[in-house]
């Protein structure tokens, strides 16, 4: 019988993608990182598309994520706040779901039943998105989502 293997050290998540607490090992991929942060300051929009498995997500979570937080993109400071979803079958939903749990309106119309949390109600939010083509950005405006920041929306896994 061989000795056993401790992987407790490996560089590497195993299947699953990295994490933004990981960029300590996620490396190599910094060329990447800089195009990505690049194209995201010019226009405030940017799509990562490539082949399952390849590496997106690691990217984006551990490669991208941890160098806005550290400033890269000075105009616009190092206080990022990210939300990641999956849309799944039904995606304003999801994205509802998403801005709900970390949201909340300013004064109290955002609070219904006594509800303490703070959270944005989801079927409010979804009819916020759904009012028209500005309704995710009226409903960033309204809450607390960006205030002392910049809001990253990560959509991962189509």
């Amino acid at each position: 019988m061989g000795s056993r293997i401790d992987f407790s050290d490996a560089p590497y998540p195993g299947l699953r993608p990295f994490r933004p607490d990981e960029a300590d090992i996620y490396f190599g991929r910094e060329a990447q990182v800089d195009a990505l942060l690049g194209r995201l300051q010019q226009r405030r929009f940017l799509a990562v598309v490539g082949p399952s498995g390849c590496g997106k997500s690691s990217l984006v979570r551990a490669g991208m994520i941890p160098a806005l937080e550290t400033g890269f993109m000075a105009d616009a400071g190092a206080e990022w706040r990210v939300l990641t979803m999956t849309p799944g079958d039904h995606p304003l939903d999801r994205l509802a779901a998403c801005l709900s749990a970390q949201g909340e309106r300013s004064g109290s119309e955002g609070r219904q039943r006594g509800d303490e949390s703070g959270d944005l109600p989801t079927p409010l939010t979804a009819a916020a998105l759904r009012s028209g083509p500005l309704g995710l950005i009226d409903l960033v405006r309204e809450t607390r989502l960006a205030a002392h920041g910049n809001l990253l929306l990560v959509v991962d896994q189509f």
